[in-house]
Parts: C-alpha cells; structure tokens; sequence
C-alpha cells in the first residue's frame, strides 16, 4: 500500500454513490407521488362538483339525478386524464342525518400509472375521493300576478299572452323541487287573492294543472293581499326545520288592497249601514286616477277565476260615484292588521284618517305591500326570505316599479336595504318570454342558500 493513498477515500465513494442511489430513488418515488397526488386533486374536484350536482337536482328524481352526476364527472374527470385508467364513481346515497336536512355521498376512484416505481413492481397507483353535500328542505310559496294587464300579448297581436309565457314558466320553476320532501304551494291575486294550493310535499301531482287552470282577465292588482296569504300559509305550516321562501311576480302597480271599511248610512237599507265590512278597496291603474271602488270579495274563490274586478259584495257594492259617501275615511291597517302608513305619502287625510280617494288608494297598497314582506322577514319564529320577479309593463300605464320590487325582496340595491334580514333578490324581466330565465336565475339562488 502507498504510504500516500488514504483508504478512507474508498469507504466515502461507497457512501456517495448508495446516498446517491437513495437520493435519486426518492427523488423517483416524488415524481411518481407529486404525479398521482395531481390526479388526485382533479379527481377531488369532480367528486365534488358531482356531489353538489346531486344536491341541487334531488327534486328531479333519482335517474336525472345520476344522469347529472354522470355528466358532472364526465366533464370534471373525463376518460384518459393524465393516463389514468379505471375511473368511477358511486351512485350518490342520500340521507337524513336532522329534521329538514338531507345528506348526499358518493365517492370517484382511479388508478394513475408510475414512471419509475415500476422498478419496485408498483405499475400504477390507486386514488380515491370522496365528496359530500348538504341540502336543506324548503317550504316555498309561489304568488302570482293574473290581473287583466296579464291578458295582453306582445304588441297587441293575437297568440300567446304575457299569462301563458307565467304559467310556462312556473311551471318549470316548480318542477325543480323535491316532491318528496319539500313543500311547494301557490297563491294567486287580481283584486282579490286565493290559496290556491297548500303548501304540501307530493305538490307534483296536483299543482301544474292548478298553475295551467290560472286565468287572466279584467282583475285589479291586490299585491299586499297576495303576499299577506302566502305569509299565512307559510305561519299555518309553522316548520323552521326548513328554509320558507316565497317568489312574488307582478307586471304593474298596485291597485287593490283588503281591509275593513266602516260604512255609513248611504245609500239607506243597502245592508252596509253603519257596519264595518271586509271588502277589497280599488281604483285604476292610470296614471293620475281618482276613482275609487270597493267593495269586492276578498277572496273570490279557486281557479280559475274569470274576472273579480266586479266581484262587488251584495249590497255593499259601490262605484265611484258613491264610494265616498258610503266610505268616506279609510282605516290605519289592512285586514290582515298591517299598517298602512311606510314608503308612500298618503296625500289627502281628514280627521286623522286617509279619505276615500284613488290617489290614496295606491300609495296605500304600495305601502301595505313592502310592510307585509317586511313583517314576514323580521318574524323571528319564522323568518320568510322573499324574491321578488316583475315583467315591463306598458311605460306609461303600469310602468315596473323597480325600487317597491327591491325593497319588497330586501335586494342588497334597495334604498332601504338591511342585511340584518334575510337577503332577496329582485329579477327584472323586460318582456315576457324572459319569464323563464328570471325564475330560472331565482331558482338557482335559492339552491344556493339551501346547500
């Protein structure tokens, strides 16, 4: 041996070249892990989406529902991604872990490949995910506008109305909820307003040809009195369990509201002489008009109903030339004791109460309108989120009142917007055959809410 070679050299080459190998083994072993953990991450995000597409189209039926997972996965993981082979998914299983609450679970598997494991035997690697969505049930009410502006068809010709383009749309509307455990009802008002369907879990079966029966003619607009009886219906079911909604259309300014009207002497032996009657108070939708006319039935009876504009209380029926002798004041709240006072100016007054006039008629009903969902929003037992849809009206006539709509549904651009209450959504459609997409688009918030 060379007094000059150290023979620790040796010793320390071996250890670089195993350290070496180990190193570049881990190295191997972290592509193959960062390659597979990639897959994974996709894989994830598909098993995800699927589940929240599950949750969202319960109301559907189990094979739209497994067609949309399928679909879901299919565009989120499609065949081939990264090489990997084997992929599938579970069937969702659905649950219910609490009162007014479902669960949905399903699960994706894979398998990706190895590029240098295969030196160690390991060709490919399996991945799995798991995914899991909540959906809460709902209590819905549907209120519907069918005054006479309903009636009319774009630009005056013959063929489908503004009333047919509504029913087509809530129809589709409806049909996106749960008929197994959501509860869906539906009220319809002209100058008067009826509960038209309860609010009830096996809706599908009866309330489509309800929605269909609807008819539009020569009615008022009674939007408080509508709102105030989905309200009821909705206190009536009384299940906090769930989340209660109610969708509110309208196409054109308020005109009609319930209340109770004492009458006096005039005209002598008609039946109202000095009683205080329950009765719809109106007047017309022209800008400017000063007639009133009252009274009406309140509710005028299920569907269809042809024309309640007319539908006068026997012996209490006033036109407007004698309205305002036989009711000269009107009273501080509705039939439904909501004040009548709020966004509106009630111009003329005469010993501390509104006069029987059309001009206070409809500021009135504006008011009654906004503080009936008001009321319905603040209830702590049973807080209501409201979404509002109004369609353009004749601009001069019945123009959409944008800013009553958003305060109506709280809409976050309302002047009176209060995030303390449950948040709405206003939706504008500027024509009827954009009814479908607005409840569309209303429909999609309020999955979003109950997921």
């Amino acid at each position: 041996m060379s007094p000059h070679r150290n023979p620790r050299l040796g010793q320390v080459l071996v250890f670089i070249v195993a350290a070496a190998g180990l190193f570049l083994s881990l190295a191997a072993l972290a592509v193959d892990m960062i390659y597979a953990y990639t897959v994974k991450v996709r894989l994830v995000t598909a098993v995800d989406a699927c589940a929240l597409g599950a949750a969202r189209s319960i109301g559907l039926g189990q094979p739209e529902m497994n067609r949309v997972v399928d679909l879901l996965f299919d565009s989120n993981f499609p065949p081939g991604f990264m090489l990997s082979t084997l992929r599938t998914h579970t069937l969702p299983v659905i649950t219910t872990p609490a009162p007014g609450v479902r669960q949905v679970q399903l699960r994706g598997d894979a398998r990706v490949p190895t590029f240098f494991m295969r030196w160690a035997g390991y060709d490919s690697l399996p991945i799995a995910a798991s995914a899991m969505a909540v959906r809460r049930d709902v209590n819905l009410m549907l209120v519907l506008d069918r005054s006479g502006s309903m009636k009319r068809a774009p630009g005056g010709n013959p063929g489908p109305t503004a009333f047919d383009d509504l029913k087509a749309a809530s129809l589709d509307f409806v049909n996106r909820f749960d008929d197994t455990t959501d509860r869906v009802g539906m009220v319809s008002f002209g100058s008067g307003s009826h509960l038209d369907h309860t609010p009830a879990t096996g809706f599908k079966a009866a309330l489509p040809g309800t929605i269909t029966s609807l008819y539009s003619d020569n009615s008022g607009t009674n939007t408080s009195d509508g709102l105030a009886r989905a309200v009821d219906a909705l206190q009536t079911l009384n299940d906090p369990a769930s989340l209660n909604f109610i969708v509110f259309f309208t196409d054109g300014v308020s005109t009609h509201y319930s209340g109770n009207f004492l009458t006096n002497t005039n005209p002598p032996g008609s039946g109202c002489d000095n009683k205080t009657k329950l009765g719809v108070m109106g007047t017309y939708s022209s800008p400017g008009s000063d007639f009133a006319l009252g009274l009406t039935v309140v509710d005028p009876g299920p569907p269809p109903v042809f024309s309640d504009q007319d539908d006068w209380i026997t012996g209490c029926g006033f036109s407007s030339a004698d309205v305002r002798n036989s009711i000269p004041r009107l009273e501080l709240t509705d039939s439904w004791g909501t004040t009548i006072m709020g966004y509106r100016t009630i111009p003329y007054w005469n010993s501390g109460k509104p006069t029987t006039r059309g001009l206070n008629i409809k500021p009135i009903s504006e008011n009654l309108t906004i503080n009936t969902a008001t009321d319905a929003r603040t209830d702590p037992a049973l807080p209501i989120s409201i979404y509002s849809i109004g369609m353009g009206g004749d601009p001069t006539a019945y123009p959409a009142d944008h800013e009553l709509m958003r305060r109506v549904a709280n809409d976050p651009g309302a002047g009176n917007y209060d995030d303390s209450q449950p948040v709405g959504l206003y939706v504008y459609a500027p024509t009827p055959m954009q009814l479908q997409q607005s409840f569309q688009k209303v429909a999609r918030e309020i999955f979003r809410l109950i997921q």
